[in-house]
C-alpha cells in the first residue's frame, strides 16, 4: 500500500508538469509578461527562495487539503486565484513604476518614493517628476534622488509581491492536483456508455 509520501511524490511530479505548462507554451499572456520583466533586483537569490517557498506551499496544501471536500477546495482555489491576480497586477505596476535600467551596466535598480532633502532643494516638490531624466544627471545613483529607507521599502515590496504571486500560483495548482488525484478514475468505457443509453 502506497504511503502518504508516495502520494506526495506523485503530486510533486504532476506539479512539475503543470507548472511547466503554465510558464511554457500554454502560458496565459500575463504570465508571459511577468516572465519578460524578470525577477525583482533584490535579493539576487530570489529564484532559489521562490523554489523553496513553492515547495513549502505544496507541502501545506497536501497536508491540509488531501482529504478536503470539493466545496472547501473550490473556495480556497478561488481565494488563491484572486490573490494571484492581485499580486501579478500589483507586481507589474510596481516593477514598471519603481525600477529603472542602468544603461552602462544593463542592471535594474529600484527607485524610492521620498526625495532626499538635497533633491528637494534643487528640484522642489516635483522631484519625482521626470525622475528618469534626473537620474541620468545623477549617474543613475538612486540614493542621491530618494531617501534610502524609501528605496529599501520598494525593494522589499517588489520581492514580497513576487513571492506572493508564485505562492498563490503554487496554491492554485497544488489544490487542483491534490483534489483531482483523490478522485476515482472514470471507469466509463464505450461499451458501458452504449448499454446505458
Amino acid at each position: 500500500m502506497p504511503s502518504g509520501f508516495d502520494r506526495f511524490d506523485k503530486v510533486l511530479t504532476s506539479f512539475k508538469k503543470l507548472s511547466g505548462w503554465a510558464v511554457g507554451a500554454g502560458s496565459a499572456p500575463f504570465v508571459g509578461a511577468l516572465a519578460s520583466l524578470a525577477p525583482p533586483p533584490w535579493p539576487k537569490q530570489i529564484t532559489g527562495i521562490t523554489g523553496v517557498m513553492d515547495l513549502v506551499v505544496l507541502v501545506l496544501v497536501f497536508q491540509l487539503f488531501v482529504s478536503a471536500g470539493r466545496k472547501l477546495v473550490n473556495r480556497m482555489m478561488v481565494l488563491s486565484a484572486l490573490i494571484l491576480v492581485f499580486a501579478v497586477l500589483a507586481y507589474l505596476f510596481v516593477f514598471t513604476r519603481y525600477t529603472f535600467l542602468v544603461p552602462a551596466s544593463g542592471t535594474r535598480e529600484v527607485k524610492g518614493f521620498v526625495c532626499t532633502d538635497n533633491a528637494r532643494l534643487v528640484y522642489g516638490e516635483h522631484c519625482q517628476d521626470n525622475a528618469d531624466e534626473i537620474l541620468a544627471s545623477m549617474e543613475y545613483k538612486a540614493e542621491l534622488l530618494w531617501q534610502k529607507w524609501s528605496i529599501d521599502r520598494m525593494t522589499l515590496l517588489l520581492a514580497a509581491l513576487w513571492l506572493l504571486f508564485f505562492g498563490a500560483l503554487s496554491a492554485v495548482l497544488g489544490l487542483f492536483i491534490v483534489f483531482q488525484q483523490g478522485q476515482p478514475a472514470d471507469s466509463t468505457t464505450p461499451n458501458n456508455v452504449a448499454t446505458n443509453r
